[in-house]
């Protein structure tokens, strides 16, 4: 038997589980299923082909799945009855990503034990002597509470609904701010999002100007979102493609701002116009530069 294959007994109820991961990895006809009996790839490959992990079944150093002996428990307010610091049954989890190269991000299925309903919490991995343990067993091989170990940091909701994802590359200050306008829009309030979409153009566009001013530039110009971006534009700071969309942010952003009069409409056009510019003043040139750092390498190698 390879290296990267162990073989694991598993019940029937999982049984489905099995049959997903067929199709998903190149090695699908190194698989038999018999008598309730299968050669898997290790828990590295799974995660790579993206294929979910077994609820309540934990992954042990011996590569067999067993059931924990105590079902993981959260302490979290509950959104759905109000219940303060009360505890959640986590029945099953899913790995959504990962923050600063090792804090993994989880979404987990948990059931107040107050209302019995259940939420969808995420959760981010605080300790970092767990991180080995997160990433075999995931949050269902942490038995007891998980607080102890893990951050709540929210829970599925509408904001989470069809929200537009920030470009690549962006300094933490606009990347919040757009993150902000999009959670604004997915829920339906045209306004607020427009004002932190031209916040964004606002902190991105402000970097752009001199210290000094020259070629018209003065105070009024400097603070004037409208007559920045038009100064810009006119100095060739900005791609002149972007000349009609600009006056699509100076009038609707301001008015977003002041008369609350947006539709959703008007917003998806600020989205688009902030979504260009800041692609072109941060993703394209960081893009470049990696790109050039990989030639480099290749060329040294």
């Amino acid at each position: 038997m390879g290296r990267h294959h162990q073989r694991i007994h598993f019940p029937t109820e999982i049984r489905d589980w099995i049959g997903e991961i067929h199709g998903r990895v190149p090695e699908v006809s190194r698989y038999e299923i018999v008598r309730g009996t299968c050669i898997l790839p290790s828990i590295d490959t799974l995660k790579s082909n993206r294929i979910r992990f077994v609820p309540n079944l934990a992954w042990l150093n011996n590569g067999s799945f067993k059931q924990p002996t105590t079902m993981p428990q959260l302490l979290a307010d509950c959104p759905r009855c109000g219940a303060a610091k009360t505890t959640f049954d986590v029945l099953a989890s899913h790995v959504c990503g990962v923050e600063s190269t090792w804090c993994v991000k989880f979404e987990t299925f948990s059931v107040c034990r107050s209302c019995h309903k259940p939420t969808v919490f995420i959760l981010r991995l605080e300790d970092f002597d767990s991180v080995q343990k997160a990433n075999r067993f995931g949050i269902m091989g942490f038995e007891g509470s998980v607080n102890d170990f893990f951050e709540v940091r929210g829970y599925v909701s509408l904001k989470d609904f069809s929200r537009r994802e920030p470009p690549e590359y962006l300094p933490e200050d606009i990347r919040a701010a757009f993150i902000e306008g999009a959670t604004c829009h997915s829920v339906g309030c045209p306004n607020a999002a427009a004002t932190m979409f031209r916040l964004c153009v606002d902190h991105a566009t402000k970097a752009l100007l001199p210290g000094t001013d020259t070629n018209g530039l003065n105070s009024t110009i400097r603070r004037s979102l409208g007559l920045r971006v038009r100064w810009l534009l006119d100095q060739l700071l900005l791609p002149e493609t972007l000349r009609d969309l600009s006056t699509c942010i100076r009038e609707d952003g301001n008015d977003g701002a002041h008369a609350g009069i947006l539709s959703d409409a008007d917003v998806e056009d600020l989205i688009d116009f902030t979504s260009i510019l800041l692609e072109r003043l941060y993703t394209e040139p960081e893009r470049l530069k990696l790109a050039r750092q990989r030639r480099d390498s290749r060329r040294t190698q």
